[in-house]
């Protein structure tokens, strides 16, 4: 008859790594779902994580004793050899798959922060960022197969001995892991630890080079031969800390899901004992690994919309109301475009002059002038380009407060005063003069973007 403690190791891993499979099951749907993911490297490596934690949960901890042999005599047990080797080879490369995309993430966020590498430049090293841990987890997984390695491990199925470790002294007496003990660390515990070792010192190296950033940031205040502005200066240096602080948080959760298995593993190597107290914490906190790949996830995409940098007006808090972003289901942040009044041509017109409007011939209204929406941002002062949303590809201006240039670089309807009506590239003038309200010639140049730090993509507040 099992004991109270071997019901215990055998329902807990079943509730928190139903927990996690959930949890990597819908980060796994989320990404694959969005097209502008799944062409971004990181959500990619989270996916891969994600996949491989849905495998490992699943069948290692889920399942837990159910696949184990009747005659093993574990609690729950209730399949035979055939299920616990189908369970051990999926739980062999879940396991191993997953901390090896920690180490992927983590060689990510080096080469991204420390190294300034671009993401066009980290795509073409992705492919080995996904080989190394597929390759790995399935390759140990059907070589414990082909080696007859899996059967009932206490409370999970994996390389251990069946009918028992005394009998698996011998070879000929051995039905399932002969040589269990190498094996677990040939295939796992050995990439597991060198993971480990290699991730600290990458978070290192990272916090090295951000605190350098923050140090010498001040030093530094032009770059590409432009000056860089103390707001700019900042904002760089916040998304460094941002993102480095989202690496930390990956690691973080990987050893807190990898660090009593460890502690176990130390302390029966060197004594021979096992700790029925660290058992449990095992159990509750390594199958959690996907549960925590959610909440640091969804802890960077659940940032809410950049504020508007212009400030609302006091006499109007109402507007301020409607700026802030809502949330829907689940606390998921959407965002809440204020309306805006249906208004005429005329109205429009007669609303932004400074003076009264010039009417057309026969007293029709003034032709109205379009302009790409990147020109009325800086004609406007409107300085918010941090906006996801797509601007559309006009909008409208009053000829009367524009100045010469800004009308020679407009263009218009070949047929006169009307708007322009086509909106095609051949249409649109292909450099403009940043003005402002009087017409004065502010500069010519558009600065470049940058593609190391772009806020303007980054839905995840970090990457």
């Amino acid at each position: 008859m099992a004991t109270p403690q071997a019901k215990v190791l055998a329902i807990l891993p079943k509730i928190t790594g139903g927990i996690s499979f959930i949890c990597s099951a819908y980060l796994v749907q989320h990404i694959l779902r969005d097209p502008r993911k799944r062409k971004a490297t990181y959500h990619r490596l989270v996916c891969g994580m994600s996949i491989g934690d849905c495998f490992g949960s699943f069948f290692g901890f889920v399942l837990s004793t159910w696949p184990m042999p009747k005659e093993s005599g574990i609690w729950g047990a209730s399949g035979n050899l055939q299920t616990v080797a189908a369970a051990g080879f999926f739980n062999q490369a879940g396991n191993l798959i997953t901390p090896m995309y920690n180490g992927m993430l983590a060689i990510f966020y080096l080469l991204l922060l420390r190294y300034n590498w671009t993401d066009s430049r980290i795509k073409k090293i992705e492919p080995w960022l996904h080989a190394i841990p597929m390759t790995l987890g399935w390759g140990t997984a059907f070589a414990g197969l082909f080696l007859d390695l899996y059967g009932p491990a206490n409370w999970i199925s994996w390389i251990a001995p069946f009918p028992s470790a005394a009998a698996c002294q011998v070879r000929e007496t051995c039905e399932r892991g002969y040589n269990f003990n190498f094996y677990r660390w040939a295939f796992l515990y050995a990439e597991v630890w060198f993971t480990m070792v290699y991730v600290v010192v990458i978070m290192l190296m990272i916090y090295m080079k951000v605190r350098d950033l923050e140090t010498n940031s001040d030093k530094y205040r032009f770059r590409n031969g432009k000056a860089v502005s103390a707001e700019d200066r900042l904002k760089r240096r916040a998304k460094s800390r941002r993102v480095m602080n989202q690496s930390f948080y990956f690691v973080g959760a990987f050893f807190l899901t990898w660090i009593f298995g460890t502690i176990t593993r130390l302390i029966q190597t060197i004594s021979g004992l096992v700790y029925y107290e660290i058992i449990v914490l095992m159990t509750i906190f390594f199958p959690l690994q996907g549960f925590f790949n959610f909440v640091i996830y969804k802890k960077a995409t659940l940032c809410p919309s950049r504020p508007k940098k212009t400030s609302p007006s006091p006499e109007k808090p109402e507007q301020a109301q409607q700026q802030q972003p809502k949330r829907g289901l689940f606390g998921f942040f959407r965002r809440n475009e204020p309306e805006q009044p249906e208004i005429s041509k005329t109205q429009a017109l007669e609303a932004s002059a400074p003076f009264s409007v010039p009417k057309g011939a026969g007293g029709a209204p003034p032709p109205t002038y379009r302009v790409p929406s990147d020109v009325a941002r800086q004609l406007a002062y409107d300085s918010d380009d941090d906006d996801d949303e797509e601007d559309d590809d006009y909008a409208a201006f009053n000829p009367s407060t524009m100045s010469a240039d800004q009308l020679a670089d407009t263009p218009r309807n070949s047929q006169g005063g009307g708007s322009v009506s086509s909106t095609t590239s051949s249409n649109r003038p292909s450099k403009f003069k940043s003005v402002n309200m009087t017409g004065t010639v502010m500069h010519e140049s558009i600065e470049e973007e940058d593609d190391e730090f772009d806020d303007d993509d980054d839905d995840d507040c970090g990457v």
